[in-house]
């Protein structure tokens, strides 16, 4: 396979980056948590995820096998998944309310800030979620919501739980530490590691 699309293996993202306040005090939780106790996120990977989609190739060879799609056409339909993506996002700021630190994922062990959704934001998951069932079934998947629920990549795709993992592999009780509303921005759908 063979990729003249300009997308290499990069991961595809609709997501929000906290505003620069609001990273210092996802910095200052970090610094706060019980040392030797996980892996800390990089300050660059602090983000909330509207809809995750994966990395671009990984995500053809699972649909590829479901639907036989040549890779061209994906990466037609791909880049049109994107530029509609990028559409829909938010166009200024959002504030999100904390409601906890907790532990989450397998045995609780990745920490996250967890926030109450915005009623914005739900609406702009709704949209992001239509597009993503239209490019899938532009991928010649006849019922999106049933490839998501069993694929790795999709399968939290339908429900929006605003969180910001801080640390993974967490041992022990989530502390308890002051939070802070956090103040989110769009970044670029395409999300280039660096």
């Amino acid at each position: 396979m063979t990729d003249d699309s300009g997308y290499a293996n990069v991961r595809i993202y609709a997501q929000l980056r906290p505003d620069p306040a609001g990273l210092e005090h996802l910095v200052r939780l970090q610094q706060a948590l019980p040392p030797h106790r996980g892996r800390l996120v990089p300050q660059r990977q602090l983000h909330v995820t509207l809809i995750h989609f994966g990395k671009v190739h990984d995500v053809h060879g699972v649909i590829e096998r479901h639907s036989g799609v040549p890779y061209n056409d994906y990466a037609a339909l791909l880049s049109r998944y994107i530029a509609d993506t990028e559409a829909e996002l938010p166009t200024g700021s959002s504030v999100l309310v904390p409601v906890e630190l907790a532990g989450f994922g397998r045995n609780g062990r990745t920490l996250a800030v967890q926030y109450r959704p915005t009623a914005e934001l739900i609406d702009v998951h709704q949209r992001l979620l239509a597009i993503l069932r239209t490019f899938l079934r532009d991928c010649g998947l006849p019922d999106p919501d049933e490839f998501m629920a069993q694929d790795t990549n999709f399968m939290f795709a339908r429900t929006f739980n605003p969180h910001i993992t801080v640390c993974k592999g967490f041992g022990g009780n989530p502390p308890r530490l002051p939070l802070e509303p956090l103040r989110v921005e769009p970044m670029q759908v395409v999300y280039r590691p660096g």
